[in-house]
């Protein structure tokens, strides 16, 4: 029926676009059609919150404009909380659990090479996180034009972008794990007590003097929507992102292309 492993992936994974695009673009949507009734609020808010909570949400000015308030409230936390696991499970999905399985030794018995099947699922993945941020700001434009604010196309560009370089490059960690061990509990370790250290960071390093030498590290740096209201996308950033996907993927490649399965099962 299908003549590519890519086509399979994409199709066996429809209705996982599906719920978390329509998930995640329900939130930003909400979240986005509040901003009219707690624009002249987010003063009293801020004054209520804890020091370290306010370091994860920002400055309070950014929630007071609507393009800020889309950098901040609708794609900050929400982005993170959202596609961190949303990138971990499609890790873990496309590689580690259909090996363990078995479904994965039934493919590898067709005449593919290990390197054909690994990137065209990793291909696979890279489209289906940009399928539910395309779906997710195409969400938040519809609620723009609904409350009769300006859509901010750049600054959606911006985001999506970065979400997108975000997102692959917490799946590609995932994924390179899951095909160089086979291991799930490895491969969700790794990721999940990167982002959790990044944000404990992100959180208290405005308060911890030591914890400000961390941030280089901390994944969350290079992933700061509020940023990009004013300022274009930090070429920096993206080379960190990119370079995190790209080791990430091919020293998982390396390691698959020469493990025993027979042996690993």
């Amino acid at each position: 029926m299908f003549r590519t492993i890519f086509a399979k992936t994409l199709y066996d994974k429809r209705l996982f676009i599906w719920g978390w695009g329509i998930g995640a673009g329900a939130l930003f949507a909400l979240t986005a059609a509040f901003f009219p009734s707690i624009k002249d609020t987010m003063a009293d808010v801020f004054r209520a919150v804890p020091p370290a909570m306010q370091n994860l949400l920002g400055e309070v000015s950014n929630y007071q404009t609507y393009p800020g308030y889309i950098g901040s409230a609708v794609y900050g936390l929400r982005a993170e909380m959202l596609f961190i696991p949303l990138a971990i499970i499609l890790g873990l999905g496309l590689w580690v659990s259909e090996e363990r399985s078995g479904k994965l030794y039934q493919l590898l018995a067709h005449p593919v090479s290990r390197l054909s099947v690994t990137l065209q699922k990793w291909f696979a993945g890279v489209i289906i996180i940009a399928g539910i941020a395309v779906i997710s700001c195409a969400a938040v434009i519809a609620v723009t034009l609904l409350i009769g604010e300006t859509v901010p196309y750049e600054l959606l560009l911006k985001i999506s972008g970065m979400l997108l370089l975000f997102g692959v490059a917490l799946f590609t960690i995932t994924y390179g794990i899951s095909l160089a061990t086979g291991s799930r509990a490895l491969a969700m370790f790794v990721p999940i007590v990167w982002v959790m250290g990044s944000l404990i960071v992100e959180a208290f390093s405005g308060m911890v003097d030591w914890l400000e030498r961390f941030e280089p590290v901390s994944m969350l740096t290079y992933f700061k929507t509020s940023s990009l209201v004013d300022n274009p996308i930090d070429f920096h950033h993206v080379i960190v992102l990119a370079g995190i996907t790209l080791v990430s993927l091919v020293i998982g490649i390396v390691i698959f292309i020469n493990r025993d399965l027979r042996e690993d099962s």
